[in-house]
Order: structure tokens, then sequence, then C-alpha cells
């Protein structure tokens, strides 16, 4: 059985250095680890360490000389006791053990938490020497609801970007994402699970020159953060500010980001999670490659695209001949059908979105349903300051888009009170739904049994010109 080694350190902060002292210490961790770890836990900058406190436990994940891994926690020590600024409780993971955890350290650290005889070192607890001990992984697989969630937000464009920069970047800083454990864990299972391990990460401000982590969930805001990146040349995005247009275009060479991008555009996880299990029981191993990782996932990314676009068109080709002919979602009325009852959640369309199928048109329009495909922007949840006037301008461009002049009159007016108090990005995100959603109108063949139906020309061209105002 493997076993978890651990150490504490003490670490107090001098006007040149950190001075590191050792509290406790297993025998079983390794003379070449023992050194990287002590080094480690006193090269933080521990004077604005702890300035970002949204971040949840101030975590860290790194391999060691050896082939082990170290997951830690730095703790602070408020108040500032007279010899120590904050403690350094690292864990040292056996190689083979981490791998029974899918190479995945949150899932490791979702285990430890549910340990009864464990708990990190707190300045309050009474001091007890350390022991090895051990931790045995609950089988499992990829989490299908992570997926749901991130897809939500951070959003296609958020998975695809992190996932570029982890590949692309020795550092990279993010701010305002979701729970960060949630998204840590949803990136880590966006990757094969050999690969996993390259992606380092923080939790905090936890900067550190001689090891950078891969990934560092931090406050932005912060001077102190800036100027590392001013200094470090360290990339950052904030990801309500994330720009969401182009990444197809500007990414097309950068297959592995592109297929993550085409797998949450199209909401094909089941796909992802089927294709990194086979990749866990065949005869590839990154262990094993003879090319660097960004190599490898290069060619997994264009064998995986191949099989993705030829899985889409088989799907597409099938919707075709069940719906007569007529490819996608039928965006008409449907013969059988009243009100606004039918379940959409099967509906992952990513033209228009989903607050059109609220039931405002029911009565106007004779109890003939609206189908909407579903959207991936998700605006009400991305902008819930906006809630109200989304919902407000989902009726009035419904109403406009069925020759209601008035609405569409409102609708202009509504969408300018409200532009004018976005960012250029935000105005960018919302405009780009509402146009998506007009050039499927536009782009769906009619239904001759239905003359009530969106009209193409002047209306669908009057709204385009409402949300292409800047």
């Amino acid at each position: 059985m493997e076993y978890v080694e651990q150490a504490l350190f003490a670490v107090n902060r001098k006007s040149v250095q950190n001075i590191s002292t050792i509290l406790s210490i297993t025998s079983g961790i390794h003379k070449t680890d023992i050194a990287e770890i002590e080094l480690f836990s006193s090269d933080f900058q521990s004077d604005f360490l702890f300035e970002s406190s949204g971040n949840g436990p101030h975590l860290f994940f790194h391999p060691l000389p050896s082939g082990a891994f170290v997951f830690g926690k730095l703790i602070p020590c408020f108040p500032k006791q007279v010899k120590v600024s904050y403690f350094s409780h690292c864990l040292v993971i056996p190689a083979k053990l981490l791998y029974e955890f899918k190479n995945n350290a949150i899932w490791f650290y979702q285990e430890l938490e549910k340990k009864k005889d464990f708990q990190f070192f707190e300045p309050s607890d009474s001091f007890s020497e350390l022991q090895p001990f051990s931790l045995v992984p609950v089988p499992r697989s990829s989490d299908l609801e992570l997926f749901e969630a991130l897809y939500d937000f951070p959003g296609t464009v958020g998975m695809a970007t992190l996932t570029r920069s982890c590949i692309d970047s020795v550092c990279t800083f993010f701010s305002d994402g979701p729970p960060v454990l949630h998204l840590l864990n949803g990136l880590i299972q966006c990757f094969p699970m050999d690969l996993r391990p390259e992606i380092t990460f923080a939790t905090g401000l936890h900067f550190s020159q001689s090891q950078p982590f891969r990934i560092m969930a931090v406050d932005l805001r912060s001077p102190m953060v800036r100027k590392i990146c001013k200094d470090y040349v360290i990339p950052f995005f904030n990801f309500i500010r994330l720009n969401p247009l182009n990444f197809e275009k500007n990414n097309s060479n950068k297959l592995w980001p592109l297929l993550i991008y085409k797998v949450f555009e199209s909401h094909r996880f089941e796909f992802l999670i089927q294709k990194l299990a086979e990749l866990e029981t065949s005869e590839y191993s990154a262990e094993n490659s003879e090319v660097s990782y960004r190599k490898l996932l290069q060619q997994l990314g264009r064998r995986f695209l191949g099989e993705l676009s030829s899985l889409t068109t088989s799907h597409s080709s099938q919707n075709a001949l069940q719906n007569n002919g007529v490819s996608g979602i039928s965006l008409f009325p449907q013969k059988g059908t009243s009100g606004f009852e039918m379940n959409h959640s099967q509906y992952r369309g990513d033209a228009s979105h989903s607050a059109f199928l609220h039931g405002d048109l029911r009565g106007e329009l004779n109890q003939e349903t609206i189908f909407m495909p579903l959207s991936s922007h998700k605006l009400h949840k991305m902008f819930p300051k906006w809630e109200e006037s989304l919902r407000k301008m989902d009726s009035l461009t419904a109403r406009a888009l069925f020759g209601d002049q008035t609405a569409l009159e409102a609708l202009g007016k509504e969408w300018r009170a409200v532009a004018v108090q976005l960012s250029e990005t935000e105005r960018g995100r919302i405009s780009e739904a509402y146009i998506h959603l007009v050039q499927t109108v536009l782009t769906q063949p009619r239904d001759p049994d239905y003359p009530k139906q969106p009209r193409r020309s002047i209306d669908a061209l009057e709204i385009l010109n409402i949300f292409m105002e800047r």
C-alpha cells in the first residue's frame, strides 16, 4: 500500500528572504524532495500572499524531483506570531497513488476532506507529530454534471481559453470565475489522464518565482498581482470580460483547445469522456511517447476533432431525415401542440436563447408554440443584473419577428437604454446572442402548412440593425 507522507513548516518573513523551520516531518520523504519542499515553502512572497481572500483555501500542487507530487496548504497566522508569518502543510503523494485518483489532485483533495482522522494544521490546534497515512480512492469517472455547470459559466470560450493557456503558457492568472476548485476539477478532466500532472496550480495569490504554477486563481484587482503580471510577463484574463468572439478562427491551429471548444459548443461531453477513457486502456501513453506533451495533444486533438466532426455530420443527417428534409430544430409552430408545454431540455443549439420559451406569446399566437433552440450563451445567468431587461428584450424580439411594429420600436429603445450602461465586451456578447437568433430565423426554410411564422425579410433585418448598432 502506498502512503501519503507529511511535512509541516513554519515560515518567518525577514527583510531579505523568508526563513522556514521544519516543525514535523515523516520519515518516508526523499531527501531531494525535502530540500525542494523547504525551498518552495519559504519562497512565497508572504507580504501579499493572503491578500486574495475570495478563492477559498490556499492550496497548491506541483511535482517533486523524486517523481512524487506535493499537495499542500498555506495557513496564515493572524495575528502573526513573533516568529511565524504562515505555515506550510505539505502532503507528498506517491505517483502510483495519484494515478489511482486518475492523476486528478482535486479528486485526491475531495477524498481527503472525507477522511475523519485527518485535517490540515491550524495555528489554534495543539501540535502533535505527523504520521504517514493511507487514502483509498473511490472508483469514479469524469463528472458530466460538472461539465454541464461549466457550460453555463465560464462557458465554451472560457473553458477553451483556459485550456489553451495551460498548454501554451508557463503560468496563467485568472479571476472572477466559478468556484475555483470546481473550475480546476473540470479543467483537469479536459486533459488525458497521463498529462494531468502537467497542470500544476495554486488557489489564491501563491506566486513563487522558483516554482511557477501553470494555472493560478488570483484577484486581478490587487496592485501586487498586476505588478507580478507586468514584471514576469504572465498572461491573465478575467472570465467576465473575456471576449467570446472569433475563438475558433483565432485558434484554428491549436487543436486540443479547439477540440474542447467544439465539445462545449456542441454539448457533447459524453464524447470527450468516452475518448479520454479509451486512452486510459489503449497503447497510448504520454510517458512512452517520444514527442512533447504539446505535440501529443496536437495529434490527439486532430484525431478526435475528425471523429467529432463525423459524429456531428451523422447526427445532423439523422435529424434531417426525421424532419422530412429540414435539418436542425424547427422554429415554427408544430401540429398537435399548444402553448409552451414541451420539454426543451433536449435542445442544445447555440443560435438563440432559452428565454424565448417563457410563454409571453401564448395568447397572441393562438396557442401555437414557437420552438427556439436552447442557447449556450445563458445570458440571464451571465448577466443577472440585467435579467429583467433581457427577459423584456426576449419578448419584444419574438413579437417583432412576428411583425409587431410596436414591439420593434420598443425593442430598439430598450436595447439602447441597456447598451449605454454596458462595457464593450458585454455589449458584444449580448448583441451576438440576439444576432445569432435572427440569423437562424433568416436561414430556416418556411413550412407551407403554417402561414403564421417569423417573417424573414424586413422585420428580421430591422432587428439585426438594432443589435448591430454600437
